[in-house]
Parts: C-alpha cells; structure tokens; sequence
C-alpha cells in the first residue's frame, strides 16, 4: 500500500465533500505528506495538473493561510511548504464557504428590506430575515465569524 498516495487521496475525497475541486486536496495532501517544501514544478509534477491550474490553486491557498510561500537565497523559485492541521484546513475552508454564502444573503436582505410588499410576501421576507439572524447567531458560536 502506497501510504503517500493514500492519504493525498483521502485529502481529496475530504475537500470535495465541503463544495472544493478535488485539486485543492491533491496539492494541500501533497505538502502536508511532504518533509520539506516544494517548487511550482515539484508540486506539477506529482500532482499530474497543469502549471497555470496550480499556480491558481496555490495562490487561493497561500490568500487564505493554508500554505506558505518560502524564497530561498540566491534561488529565483518559490517553494511552498503546509503546517495547517486537517481541522484548520476545514475551518478555512468551510469559514469561505459560510462568509461568500453569508455576505450574498446580506446583500439579498438590504434588497428585500428595500422591497414595499403585499402581505403574504411579507411573511416570507420576514421568516426568511428571522432565519438569516438566526443563522448568522449559530455561525457566530461555532466562531466562524469571529
């Protein structure tokens, strides 16, 4: 049993489960399993993804903390390298998700406010900003939002 190939695969199979394109899994499970930090070719090469779907995929990944970018000196290439546990890879992870879903339901409840209603729309407009307070109350207890 190839240990390696099976744990980035399970990474994989985990980031796809919370909305990500199984990429994001293959290269965050191929630092993590690594001892030592990689290059852009490095990361390419064992991944089997292009050099640009990469580059993309780490640049999102070093905007929101999961990996860092190391220079080496008198080195013109940057390497990359994880220390984020599996729990923090999720809390990032699901904390986008839940803030890009929560900052457009903002944005829908300042469109609806706006709105003059007949009363049986009201009634939904109403359930429907009840339920986003309450939403927004269970995220803040979690502490995705703080």
């Amino acid at each position: 049993m190839d240990v390696r190939k099976s744990v980035i695969e399970d990474f994989e199979g985990m980031v796809q489960g919370v909305g990500y394109d199984q990429v994001y899994g293959r290269i965050f499970g191929i630092l993590w399993v690594s001892d030592k930090e990689k290059s852009l070719d490095e990361i390419c090469k064992e991944s089997s993804y292009a050099l640009s779907t990469v580059s993309i995929v780490l640049k999102e990944m070093w905007k929101f903390g999961i990996v860092r970018r190391i220079k080496r000196k008198g080195d013109r290439k940057i390497y990359y390298k994880t220390d984020l546990k599996i729990s923090d890879l999720f809390n990032v992870f699901l904390s986008k998700l839940f803030l890009e879903g929560l900052y457009h339901m903002q944005e829908r409840e300042k469109d609806l406010k706006s709105l003059e209603l007949k009363d049986k729309d009201k009634a939904i407009v109403d359930k429907y900003l009840k339920e986003m307070k309450e939403f927004r109350k269970m995220l803040e207890e979690i502490s995705l939002l703080r």
